[in-house]
């Protein structure tokens, strides 16, 4: 999936630009693009089976209501699937008769019923076996995107994924839980609920903003497959107008309190028209849970009324989303699982059309219908239909920045390049830790442009995110120009290193980098730990670090100096090891913090004996080498309230192997010694 998924040029609203005029156009003038426009259309009978074996003469397409001229349809294929028992085939060279199919489970819209509904009816669903044809992709999102599955033919492995997901308690979104309760509370919070109302709404709001930013990102990632793709959402509170149900009970409505998040439902059928899929709708559960509550009787029909609005607000996004797609929405059925048929149906035999067309990049949406000629439309007495999107964007190409915003919204999706992200806690804070941010890659993954006869540079976009339970606390961005590079060094590798400030906890990192001539993009999401270091009573000594210097690291430090890093670029500078363990002649040092208890301080009367000792493996202190004793007596760093203290390590007098290193700290400021030990591996 990480080949077949890596992204190149993003497409808007189906449009796949040829060629654009090399000449410099004439001062006053706009600058006219040559595009093709390619449509999937779904021809069907009454009985709602797929119609083949129609030609070219059979469509009409109609752009703002002018008819296209037939010259200007330049491609016509006939995309079908193979009976069961056979193999795929398709009526012309191009994409491959395949169907495409991705469930889609947002958890972070889905009752506890619906969720349970949904899985169960898709197990079974799938538990049947599938046809050759087929290709299904498990995905999940509720607080990021996941990829149960990846695209296969077999039933039963979609099942087990299935099976797994009904016994994860941790794919229930507590938001939704509550939501009945909540009602409750808008409808008993009296004389004004207004207030209690928007709350709830805002937070309903901002789960939305998410589900539709992940749906655009995974939809833009399936960019690369050939061919119509078939996207089943699966949702039951996803709403066009988030928290109406809290909002009516408090007279007012959602656009009256500037809630709207009609640009991301924009954006997110605008990215799936882009990339050819066709989102299917179904309305996974049924109405919340009845409300309930001491003192509510007189409030009980307006409580169900708010509900009856909120469900409905609830069915108006999936038929939009549907509508607008060329899907479908399967709403109230008692078989969730009917949708997954026909999004098979629909893709089993559908016809591309492409027409060549002159935009301006307007970014405006056009009309679009495809019809059949009259003689095409009797042929089975009139009953023919033409399913296919209603629109597309006239867009330019997606603008870099947009494609990495995509990949940070779904990094499974994006490893054309292979990166990695790393943090690394330094000095505490009275806000919290100083955390070095570094995203390496491999130069020889990106492509670089010859200087002389001796080197090459190139240029690498990078983004990323700290988040802390879907927020994100900290953002950073930059495009580097990468420094010379001898072509002669094959190890070497891009370091970009960025800091902040962050509280003790737990946090997401995700870092993005572009190769800025090819636009491939590689992504990497860790968890990182920010340890605590309260310093109010008890002294504190933090972790050893090993510092190395790497010729192989190419390193570029922006935004550093509020965590006390010099900001550098293309220095082969000491950077920090994820792991302790260094080169028999690497230059290296090692570093520590050592923090007093609050109020307290190192003096000429009262210094703070440090001791440091390395030992081999057997136990014996290293032959021809002795840390020197540190004696602190000067004042504390004023940003920390803490000593930062380093010692470098010998180059080239270590033996390879394994050594112990052991740090202590005495004095009287300090009350008991503090000790610190820490492994060294040479190699």
């Amino acid at each position: 999936m990480a080949t077949r998924l890596s992204v190149g040029l993003l497409l808007l609203a189906l449009t796949l630009p040829v060629s654009a005029a090399k000449e410099p156009a004439p001062p006053g003038s706009e600058r006219v693009r040559v595009g093709l426009a390619l449509i999937d259309v779904v021809v069907q009978d009454r009985s709602d089976q797929p119609v083949p074996g129609l030609t070219r003469a059979d469509f009409e397409i109609r752009v703002d209501g002018r008819r296209v001229e037939p010259s200007e349809i330049e491609r016509f294929e006939q995309i079908c699937s193979a009976p069961e028992g056979t193999s795929p085939v398709s009526s012309a060279s191009g994409p491959p008769a395949l169907r495409h199919i991705v469930l889609y489970l947002d958890f972070s819209q889905m009752t506890l019923p619906g969720r349970q509904r949904v899985l169960q009816a898709a197990r079974e669903h799938f538990a049947k076996g599938l046809d050759p044809s087929d290709r299904v992709m498990i995905v999940t999102h509720k607080n990021d995107l996941k990829v149960i599955q990846d695209f296969t033919a077999d039933g039963s492995v979609l099942a087990a994924r299935l099976d797994g997901l009904q016994d994860d308690a941790s794919t229930l979104d507590t938001d939704v839980l509550e939501e009945s309760q909540n009602i409750a509370d808008v409808a008993k919070s009296s004389p004004d609920p207004r207030s209690l109302a928007r709350k709830h709404a805002a937070k309903e709001a901002n789960r939305a903003e998410r589900s539709l930013r992940a749906l655009e990102a995974f939809a833009a990632s399936l960019s690369d497959l050939p061919g119509r793709k078939a996207l089943v959402l699966a949702t039951d509170v996803l709403r066009d107008e988030p928290g109406l149900q809290y909002l009516a009970l408090a007279k007012t409505t959602p656009q009256a309190v500037g809630i709207s998040i009609a640009e991301e439902i924009r954006q997110a059928i605008q990215e799936a028209n882009a990339a050819g899929v066709s989102i299917y709708t179904v309305h996974a559960g049924g109405r919340p849970d009845d409300p309930h509550g001491v003192g509510l009787a007189d409030k009980l029909q307006e409580m169900h009324s708010a509900i009856a609005s909120g469900e409905a607000s609830a069915l108006t996004i999936e038929r939009t989303l549907a509508k607008e797609t060329g899907g479908r929405a399967l709403l109230r059925n008692r078989d969730p699982a009917g949708v997954l048929a026909l999004a098979q149906r629909d893709l089993s035999c559908y016809y591309l059309l492409g027409y060549r067309y002159r935009g301006r990049g307007d970014n405006k949406r056009h009309s679009l219908d495809v019809r059949l000629g009259p003689e095409s439309r009797n042929r089975a007495g009139g009953s023919l239909t033409a399913r296919h999107r209603p629109h597309f964007t006239d867009a330019l190409v997606a603008d870099r920045k947009r494609m990495m915003v995509h990949a940070l919204v779904a990094p499974a999706l994006y490893r054309a390049l292979p990166v990695t992200g790393e943090a690394f806690a330094l000095a505490p804070t009275k806000e919290g830790r100083r955390v070095l941010i570094r995203a390496t890659v491999p130069i020889e993954s990106l492509s670089m442009v010859p200087l002389d006869s001796s080197s090459v540079e190139g240029r690498t976009m990078v983004r990323g995110e700290v988040s802390q339970d879907g927020d994100a606390v900290f953002r950073f961005a930059q495009d580097v120009l990468q420094p010379r590079v001898p072509k002669s060094q094959k190890d070497a590798r891009l370091v970009y290193q960025t800091g902040c400030i962050l509280a003790p906890g737990n946090y997401t990192l995700t870092v993005a980098m572009m190769d800025r001539r090819t636009t491939a993009i590689g992504t990497r999401q860790v968890k990182i730990t920010v340890p605590s270091a309260d310093t109010r009573s008890d002294p504190y000594m933090s972790d050893v670090q090993i510092w190395a210097r790497d010729p192989g690291a190419l390193v570029v430090t922006v935004g550093t100096e509020t965590i006390g890093v010099k900001e550098s670029v293309g220095d082969v500078s000491f950077i920090p090891r994820a792991e302790r363990r260094i080169t028999r002649n690497q230059e290296a040092f090692f570093s520590f913090h050592l923090c007093p208890p609050t109020g307290s301080a190192a003096t000429p009367e009262k210094p703070i004996q440090v001791r440091q000792t390395l030992k081999s493996e057997p136990g014996l202190v290293v032959p021809g080498f002795q840390f020197r004793d540190l004696s602190i007596t000067k004042p504390l760093d004023g940003g920390t309230l803490c000593y930062e203290l380093s010692s470098p390590l010998p180059a080239g007098r270590m033996a390879s192997g394994i050594y112990s290193l052991t740090v202590e700290a005495t004095g009287p400021v300090l009350g008991s010694p503090i000790m610190r030990r820490a492994a060294l591996a040479v190699d």
